[in-house]
């Protein structure tokens, strides 16, 4: 047993358990202990009725309640001390407020609002007693809760408790401290770095007679910003087999993440891969640890290495009505392939249209490609020759037809 206590014809004991234990005079409920009560930490009776507060600051009463004496209010939370009367009960408050219900008759329930801070409090049969401090205990502060977005590894976090007061105007010391318990600043305001994720701080507020006060904030540093890629800004690579070309990606595609750092690039398709020929694309994507994730892309052309288009003569055109042989040679890594699938057209404006007019055919002999322009019909003046390798990279040549 840790507590006893004595009513009107029976008797109260709490067990170091919580558990309360009850006997004597049971004609008005008063030693029928309710079904299921545990957790408590102290006990009262004074008539015929009892009280019982439980370690989570909520109050239970049973017995008589002719006067409503165990109608314990609705919310009644944060008790710390109890105590019964003849025909009414009273609750002290972690704040140092007290509740009182039940008979009312001599104004017992009837708490002065003038009262203050109690620290102690007893029932009488019909009167009241309490002890109330003539200093009030501070108000703690810790602030609104935060949710901030990471800057780094860490983020740089500023814990206010400048709201905090003291009803005295009493000077305050201030001590903060983190999840673990361990004291992180003892200042009003404290700036502290925290990583990704949520904790609570507690903030102790002391005015100089002792009174502490307690209050917490909790700060969540989220990451929702995703990594940053760099790629090239294009690529460019000579048709070097019939498929394509192998291109490697200089710079290396990479990313980096305001929390993570350094980040993982997946490239689809990856460097080293052979292009086909033309016009490619490269989709880049980085994820974080928090599941951010970012996609871009870069294109990559893959076209032929060339000598550029030979003029009979070397002049750039020829007889308007007759046929102008054109040639070309690819040189370099293209040199040697047979398969390229050049065209010829024609126009008079850069911007198009081109009439097609030809399509060059591979000279084994001479290691080359050749085509007739056939002008017949065209009349003297300036004109454009575009010669399409099949690469998406036309050349253009300006001619003149005399």
């Amino acid at each position: 047993m840790t507590a006893i206590a004595a009513g009107m014809g029976h008797s109260l004991a709490l067990k170091e358990d919580g558990m309360v234990v009850a006997w004597g005079a049971n004609t008005y409920g008063q030693c029928a202990v309710p079904a299921g009560l545990t957790g408590v930490i102290a006990i009262d009776t004074r008539g015929y009725h009892n009280l019982a507060l439980k370690d989570d600051g909520t109050v239970v009463a049973w017995g008589r309640n002719n006067d409503g004496q165990c109608n314990v209010p609705a919310g009644l939370s944060g008790v710390i001390a109890i105590s019964a009367g003849g025909a009414y009960s009273l609750a002290l408050k972690s704040d140092g407020t007290v509740v009182a219900w039940g008979v009312n008759n001599d104004g017992q329930c009837a708490v002065p609002p003038e009262l203050g801070f109690v620290s102690a409090l007893a029932a009488g049969y019909y009167h009241t007693l309490a002890l109330a401090q003539s200093n009030a205990p501070p108000v703690a502060n810790a602030g609104a809760d935060q949710e901030i977005e990471g800057t780094g590894p860490f983020t740089t976090v500023c814990l206010d408790g400048s709201g905090s007061s003291d009803p005295d105007g009493d000077e305050l010391a201030y001590e903060w401290k983190d999840g673990g318990n361990t004291i992180i600043g003892e200042s009003a305001c404290i700036v502290i770095e925290q990583g990704v994720g949520a904790a609570i701080y507690t903030l102790t507020v002391t005015d100089p007679d002792g009174l502490a006060v307690t209050d917490t904030v909790s700060v969540i540093v989220r990451d929702t910003t995703p990594p940053e890629i760099t790629t090239p800004f294009s690529l460019t690579g000579y048709v070097a087999y019939s498929s394509g070309a192998k291109i490697e990606f200089i710079p290396t595609p990479s990313a980096v993440d305001l929390v993570d750092g350094p980040v993982a690039v997946d490239s689809d398709p990856p460097s080293g891969s052979i292009f086909p020929i033309g016009y490619s694309q490269v989709t880049c994507t980085a994820v974080d640890a928090a599941g951010n994730r970012v996609t871009t892309a870069f294109p990559v052309h893959v076209i032929y290495q060339c000598s550029g288009l030979e003029f009979p003569g070397g002049k750039a055109g020829g007889k308007a009505g007759g046929t102008v042989a054109l040639k070309f040679r690819l040189t370099g890594v293209s040199a040697g392939l047979t398969d390229c699938a050049a065209t010829l057209a024609y126009g008079t404006d850069a911007d198009g249209p081109f009439t097609h007019t030809g399509d060059f055919r591979y000279d084994g002999e001479d290691d080359q490609y050749i085509c007739n322009w056939k002008t017949k019909g065209l009349a003297p003046g300036v004109y454009l020759l575009q010669v399409d390798l099949g690469d998406d990279w036309p050349y253009v040549y300006q001619v003149e037809l005399r």
